[in-house]
C-alpha cells in the first residue's frame, strides 16, 4: 500500500473530524483542472453589538 496515500486519507480524516465537530463538512470531487477538489463548509455566525 502507498504510504503517502494513507497519510493523504488519514489527513482528510482528521479535517471531517474537525469540521463535524463544528457542524461544518467536507466534500470531495474531481477538479475541472483535473485531481481532487476538497471543499470544506463550516456555518457562519452572526453576532451582533448591543
Amino acid at each position: 500500500m502507498n504510504i503517502q496515500l494513507l497519510e493523504h486519507g488519514l489527513g482528510l480524516l482528521i479535517v471531517r473530524d474537525i469540521a463535524e465537530l463544528y457542524d461544518g463538512s467536507v466534500s470531495i470531487g474531481t477538479s475541472v483542472l483535473g485531481g481532487a477538489k476538497v471543499s470544506v463548509s463550516l456555518p457562519g455566525r452572526i453576532e451582533t453589538l448591543k
